[in-house]
């Protein structure tokens, strides 16, 4: 991890800077919760803050092992969610990358500075334990938190509602989706079953698509962990740009009708 943050810092192209942060955050298979602390290790200010920001969403909206789950949606749902995914990461860095985002991330609580062993070297595996310990007694009740409410609305949402919301009305489908995925996407793999089910039964793909972005987007342990590295602004523009791209990428494939 820390390799790939020196070779993107050292790029000196801003835009692949932040293609390589989202393709970077697209191949970790670590939650979003064990990436803040290695984030923090490896420095915001030396990596800037559209290219964190490039790697958090796109981290949060797909991981490796959500991207092998989606084959079973076929090959062709599976590859747009990855490429929509990096292209939101690559658009919210080029977005902060244009406005005044200095203090949009804290990831200073999570870092311990720097140390030096006795030869002059830089002691990488204990900065990384030591931020990882700050992370995990930070964001763990929030993690707790998000878990729990995740569950509650996994047990007693009642799915016979959705079905008749996303497939009674095609055209308003895309919307949708966007609005009910906050409630109601709880886990990457999890959902696959019912979009499954839901494509079967006449469910646009634009809608399935908008789902599958914005709902790990605004899922509760996500938006708990964007919560513990970002002020206030930094939180809804995260949320604001999320719902927005997902619903926009959800209408320009239904329009595609790809």
């Amino acid at each position: 991890m820390e390799r790939i943050g020196s070779a993107i810092a050292r790029s000196t192209s801003s835009l692949f800077r932040i293609f390589l942060a989202s393709l970077a955050g697209a191949l970790s298979p670590l939650t979003l919760f064990a990436a803040i602390p290695l984030l923090a290790a490896l420095g915001q200010d030396v990596l800037g803050a559209p290219v964190v920001a490039s790697f958090v969403v796109t981290s949060v909206l797909i991981n490796p092992n959500v991207f092998l789950y989606s084959f079973a949606l076929g090959p062709r749902v599976a590859l747009l969610r990855l490429a929509l995914a990096i292209f939101a990461g690559v658009g919210a860095g080029l977005l902060l990358g244009t406005l005044s985002s200095a203090r949009l991330f804290e990831l200073d609580h999570f870092h311990c500075g720097a140390g030096h062993d006795k030869s002059g070297t830089r002691t990488t595996v204990r900065r990384v334990a030591s931020s990882f310990a700050r992370g995990l007694r930070r964001t763990g009740p929030n993690l707790l938190a998000g878990m729990l409410a995740t569950s509650l609305f996994d047990k007693y949402f009642p799915r016979e509602i959705l079905d008749l919301v996303f497939l009674g009305n095609r055209a308003l489908s895309v919307l949708f989706a966007a609005g009910l995925s906050v409630p109601v996407y709880y886990c990457g793999g999890g959902t696959i079953p019912l979009i499954r089910a839901w494509l079967d039964a006449g469910m646009p793909l634009g809608a399935a698509l908008t789902f599958m972005l914005v709902g790990p987007a605004t899922k509760f342990t996500n938006l708990a962990a964007i919560g513990t590295i970002t002020s206030r602004r930094g939180f809804w523009l995260f949320v604001a740009y999320s719902v927005g791209f997902g619903t926009a990428a959800g209408l320009v494939i239904s329009g595609l009708r790809l």
